[in-house]
């Protein structure tokens, strides 16, 4: 069997839900602030910021349905590209 850590508690930490149209179909991401408190602000900054609002290329996608990880590449917006 795997060795795999328990993510850290959520206990009085935010949990964040991000829905979006991909051309794939709807795509739900669950940020969990406890698991990467600086990852997910700049996450959500960058949500916030309209940085996905453009056609933004997702790449190495793994793990499957209900949890994986999807890398995203570069947005479209020159402007916030320079930002982040």
């Amino acid at each position: 069997p795997r060795n795999v850590a328990a993510p850290p508690s959520d206990v009085g930490r935010n949990i964040s839900l991000v829905c979006c149209e991909t051309t794939a179909g709807p795509l739900s991401i669950s940020v969990h602030e406890s698991w990467a408190q600086n990852g997910a602000a700049r996450f959500l900054d960058m949500v916030g910021s309209g940085y996905f609002d453009s056609r933004v290329p997702l790449h190495r996608c793994a793990g499957g349905r209900p949890a994986g990880l999807c890398q995203f590449g570069v947005g479209g917006y020159p402007r916030l590209d320079r930002r982040y």
